[in-house]
C-alpha cells in the first residue's frame, strides 16, 4: 500500500511516495515526485528508519520554532525546508545533475505534510 507525504507549495508540490517498507532491514523505498507545471520526473530514494526519524524530527522543530531549516541528504538528492519570518517556507529540491527546484509555500500547508509523516496532528 502506497502512502504520500505531500510537501505543497503555492505554484507545485513534492510529494514522497513510500512504496515499500522493510520491517526487517528498517528501510523505506520512496518514490521522490516533484511537479510543477508542466515539469514532472522522480527520484527514487532507498532511507533507513533512523534516517526518515531523524529528518521528521528537525522538521517538526523547525515547523515549531517557524525559524531555520530542515535537510535531508542522499548521495545526489538534497531537499530542504527553509522557514523565513512570518511562515514562509521555501521547498528547494535537487537531484542528480538537474537543476534546483524551489518552491514558496506556508507553515500552514506544511503542517499536512507532517500530520502524514505522523508527527504532527
Amino acid at each position: 500500500m502506497e502512502h504520500t507525504i505531500a510537501f505543497i507549495g503555492y505554484e507545485g508540490k513534492v510529494e514522497w511516495r513510500i512504496l515499500q517498507v522493510n520491517r526487517l532491514e528498517e528501510r523505506l523505498e520512496i518514490d521522490v515526485v516533484p511537479s510543477q507545471s508542466d515539469n514532472q520526473t522522480s527520484h527514487r530514494l532507498n532511507m533507513s528508519f533512523a534516517e526518515y526519524d531523524s529528518f521528521a524530527h528537525d522538521f517538526l522543530t523547525v515547523h515549531e520554532q517557524l525559524r531555520g531549516s530542515a535537510t535531508y541528504t542522499q548521495a545526489d538528492f538534497h531537499m530542504t525546508l527553509t522557514y523565513h519570518r512570518l511562515g514562509h517556507v521555501s521547498i528547494e529540491i535537487r537531484w542528480k545533475s538537474q537543476h534546483t527546484m524551489t518552491l514558496q509555500s506556508d507553515q500552514s500547508y506544511l503542517g499536512q505534510a507532517l500530520a502524514s509523516i505522523g508527527v504532527y496532528t
